[in-house]
């Protein structure tokens, strides 16, 4: 059986540019999520000859079963070789030239070593000769046994910025292959922050084609809100029914790295530097400054525009039931038995700290409904 990374298999010839752009890393950690099949990290044999055929021209094989510390270069792609100008196969990993594009890849694998589980990143690369290649890249952990890490595969992929490219007809291969890595999303916070530095990446592909986005979002059911601009597209993505408070959350949070005129990865970056999505959304909800509903209108209007969660048949509260008019009420309750809520205490809502806080939770619950 011949080996899937073997380098004799592998053609340095021409790649449409397609094949360049930054869903080559989407579609591969995609694949490598499949063969994990819950385990932490899949096995090199896992991966066919055809699976891999997509990325080989770009990719690099790097071999830690000999030694961690002294790591070997077992394949290098075409694409990456003959811009390397020499054959580094079989050699050290510290052989790599300090200030060539395989180095901007196999710099990251202590990374991956720590983290033990995929890296993402792009960057650009200034070649010698003064060309400026921006570039996107991933490493990830592949293990025999499913625990020790043997081997790390990366691939790196850039685009040629002369290159005639299509934005509307590529959007929608780039949607699909968003839609399958958001299936595989859940299975870390690293996947989760990879993906939505993808979807970032999307939305200014999108500003750049905004018919052909359009498009999609009418084949999906969806509408466009200037208010929540993030919400449709995540819709698009994670699927229309996906969790609304995730959504809000994700939506805050390219939110504020749009506001902030973060890069993908500098987005990824900051998620994981200032403690994760929770962190972010709290940064962008202060620096909102959104409309609240005005102090003239009442609050038994803004209750009404809210979702019944349950209902009470029989009211045995205190002389608050008296009250006439349908007034509404902020109860306190506890979890009792068999799911049921038992409600201990009643307050008005329409006056004093009742308003004041009914008034809060009318307008984050309206918020999130959006």
């Amino acid at each position: 059986m011949v080996d899937a990374m073997d380098p004799a298999a592998d053609s340095p010839g021409p790649v449409s540019s397609q094949a360049r752009e930054r869903r080559l890393i989407m579609a591969f950690y995609d694949q490598w999520s499949a063969l994990a099949a819950g385990r932490p990290y899949p096995a090199l044999t896992d991966f066919t000859a055809a699976m891999l055929a997509p990325y080989k021209p770009f990719a690099v094989l790097i071999d830690l079963r000999r030694s961690r510390d002294q790591p070997i270069l077992r394949a290098i792609g075409g694409r990456i070789a003959a811009r390397l100008g020499e054959n580094l196969i079989g050699q050290a990993l510290e052989r790599t030239p300090r200030q060539s594009l395989l180095s901007r890849v196999t710099d990251h694998y202590l990374e991956v070593l720590a983290n033990r589980a995929p890296v993402a990143f792009e960057a650009t690369f200034h070649e010698a000769e003064g060309e400026d290649l921006p570039y996107r890249a991933i490493l990830a952990p592949l293990s025999d046994d499913g625990e020790d890490i043997d081997f790390i595969i990366g691939v790196i992929n850039w685009k040629d910025e002369a290159a005639p490219t299509d934005l509307a007809a590529d959007l929608a291969v780039d949607l699909k292959a968003l839609r399958a890595a958001a299936k595989a999303a859940g299975r870390s916070r690293q996947a989760l922050y990879i993906l939505l530095g993808d979807v970032l990446a999307f939305w200014e592909d999108a500003g750049r084609a905004p018919a052909a986005y359009a498009a999609l979002l009418r084949e999906a059911g969806l509408k466009a809100q200037q208010r929540a601009p993030f919400t449709a597209l995540l819709k698009l993505v994670f699927g229309a029914h996906y969790d609304k408070t995730r959504l809000t959350e994700y939506a805050a949070a390219l939110a504020h790295a749009q506001r902030q005129a973060w890069s993908p990865q500098s987005f990824r970056n900051r998620l994981i530097a200032e403690g994760g999505m929770k962190a972010m959304v709290r940064s962008e909800r202060r620096q909102r400054t959104p409309a609240p509903p005005g102090p003239s209108t009442p609050v038994a209007d803004l209750v009404r525009q809210l979702p019944v969660l349950a209902t009470v048949d029989r009211w045995h509260g205190d002389a608050l039931a008296d009250k006439e008019g349908g007034a509404p009420l902020l109860l306190l309750a506890r979890r009792g038995h068999g799911g049921r809520l038992e409600v201990v205490a009643a307050m008005p809502a329409d006056h004093g700290e009742g308003e004041r806080l009914s008034r809060q939770l009318a307008r984050q619950k309206l918020s999130s409904e959006e």
